[in-house]
């Protein structure tokens, strides 16, 4: 008969596996690892709540700035109200500038985001230096503008010719009244017709008709005569005629012709 021999169990290797199984080991670096990754991850949840919040954000005021004499704040208000409650990160700021632009009387204009819900425009009126044909203005770069409220400004200088011709109007307007200034006088009217012949009404009432060229010689001759003998009786004179080749021609006022040629 055979026995078989069990082997009796060590109590202390029995202790050991226990211990082993339970122990757990624990690294420091990833410990910090997790918790930075579970910090970014809470930061970049609540920004993105806050990015999909803020894009959401309506315009809740707009700010109009500027130096109005022509332009009423109260119509630009309405011009733009289309565009109040529009989302502050993607309303069209092109859009809002050319809408103010149409208006004749609006020069420039600037638009621009003001944190963190308005809008801040800033308007710049038109400066008339001249009037031009009937209903029109220059401004001070010879564009034309046309305002349908207001016709005429007074003590503006009036400026006529062809159409499109107005930059060469303005610029011969400028150089007229550089030649008249050291005399005092300066252009209150300036008109120049198809043909280019220019007349010229001065702040004295008198007419010049200068023709469609040499003028600058006409103007030299014209202070001539004008100093030495016609600067005495400027109340008596309607029109002078300067297209002549050595002198020119006087137009006395209807009610003293007579009195003229005594």
């Amino acid at each position: 008969m055979m026995k078989v021999q069990r082997k009796k169990k060590q109590k202390g290797a029995s202790r050991s596996v226990a211990k082993s199984w339970f122990s757990i080991s624990i690294n420091p670096r990833w410990t910090l690892f997790t918790l930075l990754v579970s910090v970014l991850a809470v930061s970049s949840y609540q920004a993105f709540a806050w990015l999909k919040s803020a894009l959401d954000m309506p315009i809740e005021s707009v700010a109009i700035a500027g130096e109005f004499q022509y332009v009423k704040k109260i119509h630009l208000e309405k011009l733009i109200e289309p565009y109040a409650g529009k989302n502050y990160f993607t309303v069209d700021l092109e859009a809002i500038k050319e809408t103010l632009e149409t208006e004749a009387w609006i020069d420039i204009v600037s638009v621009r985001r003001r944190w963190p819900d308005q809008l801040a425009i800033v308007v710049k009126e038109q400066l008339a230096i001249a009037q031009w044909q009937e209903g029109s203005f220059l401004n001070a770069s010879g564009q034309v503008f046309s305002p349908k409220s207001i016709k005429s400004i007074e003590n503006l200088p009036r400026l006529k010719g062809s159409d499109g011709a107005h930059r060469e109007v303005l610029s011969d307007y400028y150089h007229f009244n550089s030649l008249l200034s050291p005399m005092d006088l300066f252009v209150v009217e300036f008109t120049v017709d198809r043909k280019g012949a220019k007349t010229l009404l001065l702040n004295n009432g008198i007419f010049l008709v200068m023709g469609a060229k040499d003028g600058d010689e006409r103007i030299a001759r014209f202070k001539n005569i004008y100093t030495s003998q016609l600067v005495a009786r400027v109340s008596e004179i309607h029109r002078i005629d300067m297209r002549y080749t050595h002198g020119l021609a006087v137009k006395w006022k209807p009610n003293l012709t007579a009195l003229a040629k005594q």
